[in-house]
């Protein structure tokens, strides 16, 4: 049979961690691999009626900053007994997972969520609301008080 393949999304933060940790346990003991995707989006700033893409230096210390956070993960979890791999990817973080699994051929798809609700979800949004919504990938949410 071929290699599995686990997408785990990281915002680097605890329910993302969480959810890594859930992807080793149910990958252990199995052919499958997991891919750890980050994706940034660059910020915009400006006035209202405009908007000011940032310099390189601006961009250069946000994609570094990520290439460390990923390396860490990967560091971390080197010994867990299934294959990490990570990816970094600019875009819309939505965007990114949904074609990486497509990509990949997935199994699943293991991510937090931060279990917002009310004007913050609104204000917000969900990226693991819509890619449950839109995924034809199979998707297994964690949710930070599941640790």
């Amino acid at each position: 049979m071929p290699q599995k393949t686990f997408l785990v999304p990281t915002d680097f933060s605890p329910c993302a961690e969480a959810a890594l940790k859930q992807a080793i346990e149910l990958g252990r003991g199995t052919d499958t691999r997991i891919l750890v995707v980050h994706a940034y989006a660059m910020p915009l700033v400006g006035p209202y009626d405009g908007a000011i893409v940032p310099n390189g230096d601006v961009i250069a210390s946000i994609e570094m900053a990520a290439r460390r956070g990923l390396t860490d993960l990967a560091t971390r979890y080197a010994d867990c007994g299934v294959p990490i791999k990570t990816v970094l990817k600019n875009g819309d973080a939505r965007d990114v997972i949904l074609s990486m699994a497509k990509e990949e051929d997935a199994a699943l798809i293991v991510m937090g969520t931060h279990g917002r609700n009310g004007i913050a979800r609104a204000l917000l949004g969900s990226v693991a609301e819509r890619i449950v919504r839109t995924s034809a990938t199979p998707v297994l949410t964690v949710h930070a008080a599941d640790t």
